[in-house]
């Protein structure tokens, strides 16, 4: 990525390193943090993404960090920079600096405290070589069993029996269903799993409402929890808004793969039907289909959220075991701590056709998910290709 110089600043890294303060200070206050302001410094070197210099005072970002990723990851390495300047300066005193384990349990602590999001809290993250797209990490064999299942079960989705795609699909769900019950059971023994962050642009200042419906969906049925933000644009320090998807890995890649399959089919679906349809459509008639399409497809989620399986208890639904993951998980309390004033926002009216919402609403309980899963040996790869 190149920085293109806006024609109102001669320097653009001028107006990043504004930004970035700007973050600083509101992640200070947003946390209550009892930091002094600590100078901010952009540098060109390659041996580490960023540093904490107790000794002068300074946070040192490379630049290279800035052109090659997302600002969501720059600000993520922000706060781990902050995280030890708060252990020097409030945790630690009046202990000299670096007379402690760097990264050990009052890093932890800070991190906790100021919301480094998880995959941020490893120690390697300063090291130029480290990949900070945690889909490349080595996963266990049990993630990888369960993407394997999954991967079996989608591609049956596809099937033109109607009975077996339908049963298929409900399988994915009472898989993940049971997959999150065994995690809730185990986190009274253990502690919190760690939780991901994966950002999905959208290309635009405004919202849609398909694309809202889809993230109402995704927190509904998939374990993850869905917010919106608007991110600074390093390229050409501008702003954009992204849609955010947080949980444990294996729900995160897989509403990452229904979000795009939702917004394929929105597409293709409503193409295929108004071919067909002898009436002209308009800007209405397409919205108040697609958002029949959207209605259709929870529907059809909704009934199979409530099936049984023979893997749970005879009394035990898939519902039942969404209950007591969303309450214990600790989702909320992690999204929280990272994201500690988020705001609930509403769906404003739209004016809808009720005759197309509802041909889209049968339409869209026809819809499976039957893209299948591209997954790698050693490593979490996508759900669904770009």
């Amino acid at each position: 990525m190149s920085i293109k110089c806006s024609s109102k600043i001669q320097d653009p890294w001028l107006l990043i390193t504004l930004e970035l303060y700007r973050e600083y200070r509101e992640i200070i206050a947003q946390k209550k943090l009892n930091l002094k302001l600590a100078q901010i410094e952009l540098t060109e070197v390659t041996s580490y993404w960023g540093q904490w210099n107790p000794f002068n005072r300074t946070i040192q970002l490379s630049k290279k960090l800035i052109t090659d990723h997302s600002w969501f990851v720059v600000v993520a390495i922000l706060k781990h920079e902050m995280a030890h300047q708060y252990v020097d300066e409030i945790l630690a005193f009046p202990s000299p600096p670096f007379s402690r384990e760097i990264h050990g349990t009052n890093f932890i602590k800070a991190c906790q405290k100021i919301g480094v999001p998880s995959f941020f809290r490893k120690s390697k993250i300063d090291l130029q070589s480290e990949n900070l797209d945690w889909k490349f990490e080595t996963i266990p064999d049990e993630t990888a069993k369960l993407l394997a299942k999954v991967q079996k079960l989608l591609a049956l989705a596809g099937s033109d029996n109607e009975n077996e795609a339908l049963l298929a699909m409900k399988k994915v769900r009472q898989l993940y269903a049971k997959y999150n019950l065994e995690l809730t059971n185990q986190l009274s023994q253990k502690s919190l799993p760690e939780f991901y962050h994966l950002i999905i642009p959208m290309n635009g200042k405004n919202l849609n409402v398909f694309t809202r419906k889809i993230s109402h969906i995704l927190m509904n049925y998939f374990f993850v929890t869905t917010i919106y933000r608007k991110d600074f644009q390093a390229s050409d320090q501008s702003y954009s808004l992204n849609l955010e998807i947080i949980g444990t890995k294996e729900n995160v890649l897989m509403a990452e793969y229904v979000y795009y399959f939702l917004k394929n089919q929105l597409h293709e679906i409503a193409l295929r039907i108004e071919s067909k349809n002898t009436t002209v459509w308009n800007r209405i008639t397409r919205k108040s289909f697609k958002l029949g399409l959207l209605e259709g497809f929870a529907e059809k989620l909704e009934k199979t959220h409530f099936s049984s399986d023979t893997h749970f208890p005879e009394s035990l639904s898939t519902q039942k075991s969404l209950t007591p993951f969303h309450k214990t998980s600790g989702l909320n309390k992690y999204t929280k701590s990272i994201y500690p004033n988020l705001i609930s926002t509403h769906s404003k009216s739209v004016s809808l056709d009720t005759s197309t919402y509802g041909i889209g609403k049968n339409e869209g309980k026809k819809i499976t998910l039957h893209k299948p899963v591209e997954t790698k040996k050693n490593s979490l790869g996508k759900l669904l290709p770009p």
